[in-house]
This record gives C-alpha cells, structure tokens and sequence, in this order.
C-alpha cells in the first residue's frame, strides 16, 4: 500500500464523514420546517423507494445495474422504488403540505434518482474500502449504514430544493 492509498483514504473518509455530519445538521433543520412534514415527506418517500426496490427486485430482478458495485441492484427494483416513491411523495406533499400534484410527481422523481444514487455511493464507498458490512445492528443487512445510506443524499437535495425555492414551502 503506497502513500498515494493513504491519501485517498484520508480524503474519502473526510468527504464522507462530513456529507454524514451535514445531513444530520440537515435533518435538524427540516424537522422545524412545516412542523417536520418536509422531514417526514424524505423519510417516508425514500423508505417507500427502498422497500418497494427491494421486494420488486428480488421478486422480479433479472437485469443487473452494477455488478461489480452493488450485485444486487437491478433496473426492475429500481422501477419498482419509484413505484413506491412518487405515491409516498404525492400522499404528503399534496395532502399534507398542499404542493402542487405534478410538483409532488416530480418531487417523487427526484427522491428515486437521489435514493438510488445514495444507496449507489455509500456500496461504492464499501466496496472500495473492502468491506461488506459497515455493522451487525441488523444482522444480514449490511448494518446500520445500509438503512440510512439513500436517506443522506436525499436529505441534502430535498433540502436543496426547498432552500433554492424551487419547491414552495
């Protein structure tokens, strides 16, 4: 292992350590915001994306996205994620914060792309690391990490997009 190793490392574990630190300064935030609707909104829509992406892709996964990061995500859970995300989305940006319907589908859209791409980074991050599991909390699951992992990039764009005002509070 040469120095050119230990300075990735470093340099990953930093760029990790702070996308964790600021999307819990995040969450902090959007639990204030519509009396923590916009909060439940990202929880509720992403585990929508994760549950519906995990039973669909194993009930009816065949085509592998990325075999070598993440053997197990196919396209057909992907589409069944956003199956589950953009109802969960519509559910509480229309009912419960009065947003536009086509703003919620679109919004709905957003948090499957930014789930994916979260879960997608942080098995990138294990595998580079070389590790399987980033813990034994929920035993054959990955650990703890692999609950949470869609919810941080989420977090920061919903956060994003209400801060920019493309979506009205």
């Amino acid at each position: 292992v040469g120095w050119q190793d230990w300075v990735c490392n470093i340099m990953l574990t930093g760029f990790f350590s702070t996308y964790f630190v600021w999307t819990f300064a995040v969450v902090y935030e959007l639990r204030w915001l519509n009396n923590g609707w916009w909060l439940l909104l990202v929880v509720f829509a992403t585990s929508a994306y994760d549950t519906m992406a995990f039973f669909i892709g194993r009930t009816f996964g065949t085509h592998k996205i990325t075999p070598k990061i993440s053997p197990k995500k196919t396209w057909e859970g992907t589409i069944g994620g956003f199956l589950g995300s953009i109802p969960a989305a519509i559910i509480i940006g229309y009912y419960f914060l009065s947003l536009d319907f086509f703003q919620t589908i679109i919004l709905g859209i957003f948090i499957g792309i930014l789930a994916f791409f979260g879960d997608l980074s942080v098995s990138w991050y294990k595998r580079y690391m070389g590790v399987k599991d980033m813990g034994s909390w929920i035993p054959g699951h990955g650990g703890l990490l692999d609950r949470i992992d869609s919810h941080l990039l989420v977090i920061l764009g919903v956060s994003l997009l209400i801060n920019k005002d493309i979506i009205y509070q």
